[in-house]
């Protein structure tokens, strides 16, 4: 069959097979969009003639449930590689990336920031340390002989100073504009594409007859459509699809979802009718507060989030019920009797992301505004409960790291505000575990690590209302075992960071920033009593790093002088008293 054909060439070059599809380029996508439709009996052109669109019979041979399934599922990759230059991304968006490299998306706290330059900027706050550069590093030197450049070069200066569309036209450049409105486009063949679902949809949910594989892979290939149309036309700055936005609503029951999570694939329909409701959820907020004044937007009582969502469809009774199933997720409940809890997948955690938001950023008005609410209570049981050599250890660093460090971010403005989300507790108990983590990641998994190592970073950076004076003494008592310990008959023994090997550069200075940060923090209380410090000097000692640490200790000496004279330290680390 040509669409296992078409299959075998989106893994292989899917930008060569897509190319086109929106009519913003040269290639045959749209043609091959278009035989998709048409095979399933929804032939039409997109852009054409205003009004439905028209279904067209293609074949006289009805398609089994197999070919349909095989059409379906080249369907859904097709839409999937076609718009991946989206921002909205599940786990199946990061193909080709292993489970430790996966970023943790950001996309859905653009909307609670005043320009997107402020957002980029909190989006950038950890890549530093998390996604670093581990290719070879090479000191530089002068080199008068290179340096001396002095042969001529051709420059063409049309290329300079020609319009925009010129520059355009030589390069062959197509429009990828994120407004993305040629998406909405493709909805010509969701309602066509929907029935296929509604089909399924009986069978494979009835409580009196087991569903085949090919009914249930042929509901999860329809809801993978839709979630990857949905998903990049609720994240367009373009929010006129009201028609599309409220037809969302009709084609799921979650409450059946949930009933019915005793395979797999269920728990994939539940996630991705989450995702779907989320991005509606958000949506909605924006457009809600997108014509308020900004000194309104700040007094926006939190109770009212959800009020341009009051439809016929009664989005927020599905609300709760996605809040319901979200926490029994992160809790582990494997559902239908299953006695033992079930870890989440990267997949499932980071497509449950924009969901957990969107939620953190609704409060219900019967609840109390210094009680923390259920979904983050789960979030940070969940953030501690993961297994620090398991890959999702990682994203709930980095997620719950960057829900500590909106407050301190200039140009937010959404509602969620760790400080005063009742939870201040329960973010220290999270903090003061990460040292434990660390040494349990050891030398296993070095994208955990500078996970971990970031995130302290920047929150004793930007002084997080989490990190006290008795939370720094804590962290640096607790990080001391990381380079060195005592052992009763041994003596020092070197910890975790001596085995780092040397092509980790970034890791083993990204270390060395944090103590000297949080010694610094130590030296201004008064509190330090010297263990953090000679335990870092002993573990450097020989080491490349060891020029870098002097420099670091020098630095701080000059940071600590005041008037009243400043505690000293001494060469071997330990603190002196006057």
């Amino acid at each position: 069959m040509q669409y296992a054909f078409w299959t075998f060439l989106l893994t292989a070059v899917p930008e060569s097979v897509v190319c086109g599809w929106d009519e913003s380029g040269l290639g045959h996508g749209m043609r091959i969009l278009e035989g998709y439709l048409g095979i399933l009996s929804a032939g039409t052109k997109f852009g054409g003639a205003e009004g439905s669109a028209q279904a067209t019979s293609t074949a006289s041979v009805i398609l089994s449930p197999q070919s349909k399934l095989v059409v379906l599922q080249s369907l859904s990759s097709f839409l999937s590689h076609a718009i991946d230059h989206q921002p909205f991304a599940s786990g199946e968006s990061h193909r080709g990336v292993g489970q430790a490299t996966v970023p943790v998306p950001t996309w859905f706290v653009r909307s609670s920031f005043v320009n997107t330059r402020l957002y980029e900027e909190h989006a950038k706050a950890l890549q530093p340390s998390l996604h670093g550069v581990n290719g070879k590093h090479l000191t530089w030197s002068v080199d008068p002989d290179f340096e001396s450049f002095d042969e001529d070069f051709v420059y063409d200066p049309r290329l300079l100073c020609g319009e925009l569309e010129t520059i355009r036209d030589l390069s062959n450049l197509s429009d990828l504009s994120p407004e993305m409105g040629d998406v909405s486009r493709s909805l010509g063949g969701i309602p066509l594409i929907m029935p296929r679902f509604l089909m399924a949809h009986p069978v494979v949910f009835s409580p009196s007859t087991n569903p085949t594989e090919t009914e249930v892979q042929m509901l999860m290939a329809a809801f993978k459509i839709t979630r990857t149309l949905y998903g990049a036309i609720l994240q367009s700055v373009d929010l006129r699809i009201e028609k599309q936005r409220q037809a969302l609503g009709g084609y799921a029951n979650l409450d059946e979802l949930i009933r019915m999570q005793v395979e797999q694939a269920f728990q994939d329909l539940s996630v991705i009718y989450c995702e779907l409701l989320s991005l509606l959820v958000l949506v909605s907020h924006q457009s809600g507060t997108r014509n308020m004044d900004r000194r309104n937007r700040f007094r926006a009582p939190r109770h009212k989030l959800l009020s341009p969502l009051k439809s016929r469809f009664s989005l927020s009774s599905q609300v709760d019920l996605v809040k319901s199933y979200v926490i029994r997720l992160l809790q582990g409940d494997g559902g239908s009797g299953a006695q033992l809890s079930r870890p989440i997948s990267v997949a499932i955690y980071t497509a449950l992301l924009p969901t957990i938001w969107a939620l953190l950023n609704q409060r219900s008005g019967d609840q109390p505004e210094q009680e923390p609410s259920a979904v983050l209570t789960a979030t940070l049981d969940h953030a501690m409960r993961a297994s620090s050599v398991s890959a999702v250890k990682r994203l709930t660093v980095e997620f719950v790291g960057r829900l500590l460090l909106l407050e301190k971010e200039v140009g937010y403005i959404g509602h969620f505000n760790a400080r005063d989300a009742g939870a201040g507790r329960k973010f220290q108990e999270w903090l003061l575990h990460l040292p434990k983590a660390l040494w349990q990641v050891g030398t296993d998994n070095f994208a955990t690590t500078q996970a971990i190592l970031g995130v302290l970073l920047r929150l004793a950076q930007r002084g997080s209302h989490v990190v006290e004076r008795e939370q720094i003494s804590s962290l640096s008592s607790r990080l001391t075992p990381f380079f060195m310990i005592v052992h009763p008959i041994r003596g020092q023994v070197l910890g975790p960071f001596s085995k780092i090997p040397s092509s980790e550069v970034h890791v083993r200075y990204l270390t060395l920033d944090l103590c000297a940060s949080l010694v610094t923090d130590q030296a201004r209380s008064g509190t330090d009593d010297g263990g953090l410090c000679h335990a870092v000097s002993e573990a450097v000692k020989g080491t490349r790093e060891e020029p870098y640490w002097d420099r670091v200790r020098a630095a701080m000496r000059g940071a600590w002088c005041d008037s009243r004279g400043p505690p000293e330290i001494q060469d071997d680390g330990v603190r002196a008293t006057k």
